[in-house]
């Protein structure tokens, strides 16, 4: 059980509520499913909990390979964070092999602690080889 409780603990900020200390909270995001083809679709869905405030023009989720943000690809969505979200995005046949991530671009970090090490509203995927 202390085990546990520590590394929930050092998980920083990712927490699906706010702590009883502070309003700040990033919510979970898990990309389904978890290996593509370039051409498939993956669903990102963000965790309900984090109530934070739409930026303007809506959430702009986000799919892009690690480290080329340039290759990303991007839609956006005017939801209620509070309630959670799922999005369909479909990866171009051009989308590189690889590691790769989805989630909330612009996420607004200002109101996380100088000294938190605040996680990214972003969940990973694999990109492979079509058989």
């Amino acid at each position: 059980m202390l085990v546990i409780a520590a590394a929930l603990a050092l998980s920083g900020c990712s927490t699906p509520s706010p702590s009883p200390a502070s309003d700040y909270c990033v919510p979970r995001v898990a990309v389904t499913p978890a290996e593509v083809r370039p051409g498939d679709t993956i669903e990102v869905e963000v965790e309900s909990g984090c109530d934070a405030p739409m930026p303007p023009g809506g959430w702009v989720v986000t799919a892009a390979p690690v480290g080329e943000l340039d290759r990303a690809v991007r839609t956006t969505v005017e939801e209620d964070l509070a309630d959670g979200l799922a999005v369909s995005i479909e990866l171009p046949d051009t989308f590189p092999l690889g590691e790769a991530w989805a989630g909330l671009l612009e996420w607004d970090y200002g109101d996380c602690a100088d000294n938190a090490s605040c996680a990214s509203p972003s969940g990973s995927f694999r990109v492979v080889r079509a058989p």
